[in-house]
């Protein structure tokens, strides 16, 4: 009997020497937490998101190019997972076990921020509005066949020249695709002739001794319907004259010489022009 309770004693020590043991190695293992970070628009890797492994064990580290971040050596246990980066809405991952020391892989998608608004739709918007430049110049055909440049700008498209009588000193204004005239910025040689806002009297300009007009119907500063740039003759290397007469009914004719050319550095354009308009 008593031989039966020493045996029985010594059973009970060692019992409680190898089990404490045993549990120690078993919670002595080290598990592994592998989290992958994507884009969840693109799906591409996401380099440098912040994350932070909460649980047995609490760190944080960086994803790499790959877009993923390897934690080792991690105890048994419950944990979760928040990844933060700029430009995304931050995710908390659901709880995920770490058992026996195994290889635990977490993947998580990252949605672009939209600064806390929800997209219910994406719209596509294109512009009906176009934007044309038309030029006119000596040798354009509408100046051939008017009297005037601003006779040869009326004939194009769009283009409304007004006048407020028959007068030769008589107001002329120029609206662009329907628009009022105080909206249609005219300039000279880049110069703005009209303040914006206000209706340009391109009577007063002495158009004859432009050497050409571009038209631009697209909104632009100090007129909002479009624009007229008028053009002076330019200096030549070589030296060329131009002379032209025209004549009409009612008395209406006008001619106009011009001279252009260059001395060394120094370059000379020069025009004269006589117009008579009885009517």
């Amino acid at each position: 009997m008593v031989r039966r309770i020493r045996a029985l004693a010594w059973a009970l020590i060692l019992a409680a020497i190898l089990c404490p043991s045993a549990a120690f190695a078993q919670s002595d293992q080290a598990g592994e937490i592998r989290i992958a970070v994507t884009d969840g628009a693109t799906k591409a890797p996401i380099e440098l998101a912040r994350v932070l492994l909460d649980g047995p064990v609490i760190t944080t580290e960086f994803t790499g190019k790959d877009g993923q971040v390897h934690f080792i050596d991690v105890p048994d246990g419950i944990y979760i997972a928040r990844i933060v980066k700029r430009g995304y809405d931050s995710v908390t991952s659901a709880q995920f076990e770490v058992l026996e020391g195994k290889a635990i892989a977490v993947d998580v998608a990252l949605a672009p921020s939209t600064g806390g608004l929800k997209i219910i739709a994406t719209v596509a918007v294109k512009s009906s509005a176009t934007v044309s430049t038309t030029a006119i110049t000596n040798d354009s055909s509408q100046r051939k066949l008017s009297t005037d440049l601003l006779g040869a700008l009326s004939k194009l498209s769009g283009v409304s020249v007004s006048s407020s009588s028959d007068d030769p000193d008589a107001t002329q204004t120029i609206s662009l695709n329907g628009h009022d005239a105080s909206q249609t910025q005219l300039s000279l040689d880049g110069i703005p002739l009209n303040a914006p806002g206000s209706t340009g009297n391109a009577g007063v300009f002495a158009t004859d001794l432009y050497g050409g007009a571009a038209v631009s119907t697209g909104p632009q500063a100090g007129g909002l319907g479009g624009g007229v740039s008028f053009r002076t003759i330019e200096p030549t290397l070589s030296w060329q004259g131009t002379d032209a007469l025209s004549m009409g009914s009612n008395g209406r004719y006008n001619y106009s010489f011009g001279e252009t050319g260059s001395t060394g550095k120094f370059g000379i354009a020069a025009q004269a022009t006589y117009r008579l308009s009885p009517s």
